[in-house]
């Protein structure tokens, strides 16, 4: 999910009664240890080994695609399913090129097999994917990220999309889509693969795309990080609110997201409730960096000078962080700061530090 770029800039390096009440215990503790076992490496050999599905290998071969370029792999609710516990995980991934941060959601189905005396992990659902483990096995599918798009994958003019998206042509990849039959290009991955083709046309397009699969899938999770990245990039900051509600309510509150209502706060103007908001999303989930580095951002917009150094440090001192001086004294919109004594007595303790 993209974020304000500015601090980026300035970065270098850097309860259900109906079930047992153990069960949520062995889920956390089964989700956790996952966790620390797939990042920051996912071995599939050994992922498999945690598995009970129909295939095994293949499963864990497409959970590892899942978690390629992943910084960060977290627990952060439990979802209740027909009384059983269902891990949610959270994913942070940044693109290489830009540094842009995105977030995707995993939902974790376990179970303990016949003589076991371990939970295994039967399925999982991907919410920026928008698919199950077990449909990708079913449909034999071999690329998670661009070839499993329903009953639809196989279709030659869906396949003949994606190859020209994959080669760059965007306008001859919506033309093929715009020219399907309209119970295929209905389906959830067809209009969410149209999204992704509409990006780089013009923001008309790119609209009517997100409009049609917000009509055509309304309050559905699966496309809500979809939703929630276009209603940025297009302006539309009531509907990003929206659509962080909607996946809230399948995953549970979570900073990452709670973080992401600030950008839409901090874009539409409202400083105000956009510190509120942030301050929360720290408190929510003191380490996660990303939320400290929105609440900067509105801090620098509000000019709160004094706030701005002690949060810098605390990024500093507590997340790896380090800022480039010289990229400071450079950004226009800190110039009352670089020239104020607060920040040469912040340069002198932090050269002391």
């Amino acid at each position: 999910m993209r974020l304000l770029a500015m601090v980026l800039a300035l970065l270098v390096g850097c309860k259900d009664g109906s079930r047992p009440p153990n069960a949520e215990v062995a889920a956390r503790a089964f989700a956790e240890s996952l966790a620390a076992e797939v990042i920051p490496a996912c071995d599939a050999t050994k992922l498999a080994a945690r598995m009970e599905t129909k295939d095994n290998a293949t499963a864990s071969r497409l959970m590892c695609e899942w978690l390629t370029g992943v910084t960060a792999y977290k627990l952060v609710s439990i979802r209740t399913v027909d009384g059983q516990p269902h891990p949610i995980m959270r994913r942070l991934l940044s693109d290489p090129a830009t540094g842009a941060m995105f977030v995707a959601f995993d939902e974790l189905v376990l179970a303990r097999p016949a003589k076991s005396t371990d939970l295994k992990l039967t399925d999982a659902f991907s919410f920026r994917q928008g698919v199950w483990i077990s449909e990708l096995i079913a449909a034999n599918t071999t690329n998670l990220q661009t070839d499993y798009l329903g009953a639809s994958s196989a279709h030659p003019a869906v396949v003949a999309a994606q190859g020209m998206l994959r080669s760059g042509d965007r306008a001859g990849a919506l033309e093929a889509i715009d020219a399907l039959p309209p119970a295929v290009r209905a389906e959830r991955g067809v209009q969410m693969l149209r999204v992704r083709t509409a990006v780089g046309i013009d923001t008309d397009a790119y609209k009517q795309a997100l409009a049609e699969l917000a009509k055509a899938f309304p309050d559905d999770p699966a496309v809500a990080l979809i939703e929630i990245d276009g209603a940025l990039d297009v302006g539309d900051f009531d509907g990003a609110w929206r659509w962080i509600d909607v996946l809230e309510t399948a995953v549970g509150v979570d900073a990452y997201l709670e973080a992401t209502r600030v950008v839409a706060l901090v874009r539409k103007g409202d400083l105000d409730k956009a510190l509120e908001r942030a301050e929360a999303a720290v408190k929510l989930e003191p380490t996660l960096t990303r939320a400290h580095e929105i609440k900067l951002d509105v801090l620098i917009a509000r000019k709160q000078w004094g706030d701005v150094l002690h949060t810098m440090t605390e990024l500093e001192t507590h997340h790896g962080s380090r800022f480039d001086v010289a990229k400071l004294r450079a950004e226009p919109r800190l110039a009352e700061l670089v020239a104020s004594p607060l920040f040469a007595q912040w340069v002198d303790e932090r050269a002391a530090r």
